[in-house]
């Protein structure tokens, strides 16, 4: 909800790796691309920074957007990246000709993993500041936030004798997704608890319940429950 996904953009850029040591890798991603639109703040629910995604084959107001990670890994367990996404959303020029002031939208993100035997504990914070005209200040959001971390523990190896290569996986998500830093409402929140079950690497059997705390733009809170089950293969 504050990084869009999956956020797939025409660009072009280049990316690459260092290694200090023998077991350290320090990773890079650079591109500039096309970036958002408009969609940001065309919607009732407030800035909803998904809905600009997937900008128009051509830039609607031709000036890239940069994009960029930076990731280090002291050793192959753990790694720790961060990264921006910034550039203006609005179509400010039509040809040369100035139609608009110029507003930009930055994300700024940290994101972390780290496994220690069969536990592995990975998550991200994000960050949003988009540029508001001065008319829509107070009805729509120019800071937002998000935040996840999550608990992954492998178990039971070979309980199948069946299938060797088998294992199961409990699951303890949180996330965070608050619409507007300046307000106590318009966040959500969602606690996660699962079990899953890979016959093989790339075949899962997933089964999930959630609960959910919704507040709207006005504080009032709204409270859900539900269950999962999916199945996802991959080739």
């Amino acid at each position: 909800q504050i990084i869009p996904t999956a956020l797939s953009e025409a660009g072009m850029g280049l990316y690459g790796a260092f290694y200090p040591s023998p077991a350290s890798r320090i990773t890079y991603e650079v591109y500039l691309v096309n970036g958002f639109h408009d969609g940001v703040l065309l919607n009732a629910d407030g800035t909803r920074i998904p809905e600009g995604r997937g900008a128009f084959e051509e830039d609607n107001n031709n000036f890239p957007s940069f994009v960029g990670r930076a990731a280090y890994s002291p050793f192959v367990e753990a790694e720790v990246g961060v990264s921006v996404h910034t550039g203006p959303y609005n179509r400010y020029k039509i040809d040369d000709l100035k139609v608009d002031s110029r507003r930009d939208l930055t994300i700024a993100a940290i994101d972390w993993e780290y496994r220690i035997g069969d536990l592995e504990l990975l998550g991200e914070y994000a960050t949003a500041t988009i540029d508001i005209p001065a008319s829509l200040k107070g009805l729509f959001a120019d800071r937002q936030h998000g935040v996840y971390g999550q608990a992954n523990l492998h178990f039971g190896r070979e309980w199948l004798t069946t299938m060797p290569r088998s294992k199961f996986t409990a699951v303890v998500r949180y996330e965070l997704a608050d619409f507007d830093r300046r307000i106590e409402g318009d966040a959500v929140r969602r606690l996660t608890l699962g079990l899953n079950f890979r016959p093989v690497e790339d075949t899962v059997f997933k089964l999930d319940y959630h609960y959910g705390w919704s507040r709207s733009r006005v504080n009032v809170l709204e409270q859900s429950a539900g269950m999962n089950v999916s199945v996802a293969s991959y080739f």
